[in-house]
């Protein structure tokens, strides 16, 4: 008898839309962290607009990183840049 094996596809922009559902509003660093990679896999997608719509939903004014702060600034010039209109 075969076995059936389970095929799993995985989508990396929904896991991190999934994950900015389920993080608390209190964490405000990981929500910007999930925030800049949700729009650079949208970007990778070739979804610029949502990209767009993404990149200012991270809180960057209240956070400490400057790395996140510029991960998302690269987002939103590259899908303006690719087409984006947001």
């Amino acid at each position: 008898m075969a076995s059936a094996r389970s095929v799993y596809v995985c989508d990396p922009a929904a896991h991190a839309a999934q994950t900015l559902g389920l993080l608390n509003w209190r964490f405000i660093r990981s929500r910007a962290y999930y925030s800049a990679l949700l729009a650079e896999l949208q970007l990778a997608q070739d979804e610029h607009d949502k990209a767009l719509a993404t990149a200012p939903s991270a809180r960057v004014d209240v956070m400490t990183s400057g790395c996140i702060a510029a991960r998302l600034e690269q987002v939103t010039e590259s899908s303006r840049s690719q087409g984006g209109r947001t």
